[in-house]
């Protein structure tokens, strides 16, 4: 007798174990319009959340963050839940056209019912998921190139830019040197090699493509903060150059892929003091700097130098004429037969026939034309905007 207490027990957990989901399944078809409209509201406070969210990343971006893998992934999990929240809303939407909604389908109210629940479940954990975020996005690294603007086009170069980018794939250069008088277009090689390696990326693989310019009279301290600036690394701001600063960029790029695009140098810089590691072709970590004066190379350590001349007389005229403008060249013969005049003044020096080709675009009289003549005739190359 004594095991019938212990019996009844069991019998009475086998039959709720029983009771519990017959009850919940009996239940579905009278639940059915509780159940969508439940899924409807919390549908709607998930979708809530979700632009609310979205607004935080949107911020974020703004601020140059990237939204985390996590919250993107939750995104794509909320855009699937309304996918399948539709198709539940429309299934019941159809039911009740086609049979009223006191139909006594109880098997199709059963199955929408069900469904509702289910999906019901799964935007209330959702719900309590976007709701757990501590952070949504996170800072966003440094690209390994960024494009870089050229203010004009690129005429004349492609000589010299593909020496330039066979010494970029030689293991056995790690610094190349150009040199040229100010003008001769240096810079916007720089940029042409820089952007040419960002849209045939894959060929070259770069982790880091840093392009900076160095000036006359730069620091070795703002070429460090340059530098750090571009590959996205955070230096100390109370720490010493020749220390912290030097041995933070050394070390993040010792191991890398880079190119150091340097421009505009006007005396030696002790590139290891800046923290960049020796050149090392075969690592496909390399440098390549610009100046005006050939002798800057020779206590850097480059021997692969690459001379810039002034353009080839038809080269100048293309450039001269897209800065000009075909409509103004071509608005009068006689004015076409001075912008060769004009142009041949500027020697073929590119700055030269960009900056007075941009200044005559508006000019359409004979005089106008006949007056640039003279006034290049009175004035150095180095005095055009050089």
């Amino acid at each position: 007798m004594a095991l019938l207490p212990f019996f009844g027990s069991i019998v009475s957990v086998v039959l709720s174990q029983l009771w519990n989901p017959l009850v919940l399944h009996l239940g579905y078809p009278v639940k059915v319009e509780g159940n969508v409209k439940k899924l409807t509201i919390f549908t709607k406070r998930l979708q809530a959340r979700r632009d609310d969210i979205k607004a935080q990343i949107d911020i974020a971006e703004r601020r140059h963050k990237t939204c985390k893998h996590e919250a993107k992934e939750w995104l794509q999990r909320v855009e699937a839940i309304e996918g399948e929240v539709e198709a539940v809303k429309h299934a019941y939407d159809e039911r009740c056209r086609c049979c009223g909604e006191f139909s006594l389908d109880i098997i199709g109210k059963h199955r929408i019912s069900r469904r509702a629940a289910k999906k019901l479940k799964r935007v209330m954990e959702l719900f309590d998921q976007g709701g757990a975020f501590e952070e949504i996005a996170v800072e966003l690294p440094p690209p390994p190139i960024e494009e870089m603007p050229i203010a004009s086009a690129v005429i004349g170069m492609q000589s010299n830019l593909e020496k330039i980018l066979r010494h970029l794939k030689d293991d056995e250069v790690g610094a190349v040197g150009v040199w040229g008088m100010g003008g001769v277009g240096k810079t916007t090689l720089l940029k042409t090699i820089n952007n040419h390696l960002l849209a045939d990326f894959e060929s070259f693989r770069y982790d880091h493509v840093v392009c900076i310019a160095a000036s006359k009279g730069c620091k070795l301290e703002n070429l460090q903060l340059d530098i750090a600036e571009k590959i996205g690394l955070y230096l100390k701001q109370d720490s010493s150059i020749t220390t912290s600063h030097t041995s933070a960029i050394f070390n993040f790029l010792k191991n890398k892929k880079f190119l150091l695009l340097l421009d505009d140098l006007w005396e030696p810089i002790d590139l290891a003091g800046v923290g960049i590691p020796q050149p090392n072709g075969a690592r496909n970590q390399k440098i390549v700097l610009t100046t005006r004066f050939e002798e800057v190379f020779g206590n850097m350590g480059v021997h692969t130098k690459i001379k810039l001349e002034c353009l080839e007389p038809d080269n100048a005229w293309e450039l001269f004429k897209n800065s000009v403008s075909e409509d103004t060249v071509n608005s009068d013969a006689r004015i076409q037969s001075l912008a060769r005049k004009v142009c041949r003044r500027c020697s073929g020096l590119p700055l030269a026939l960009i900056s007075v080709g941009r200044s005559m675009s508006t000019k359409r009289t004979l005089q106008e034309w006949e007056n640039a003549i003279a006034s290049l005739e009175n004035t150095r190359l180095s005095e055009i905007h050089v």
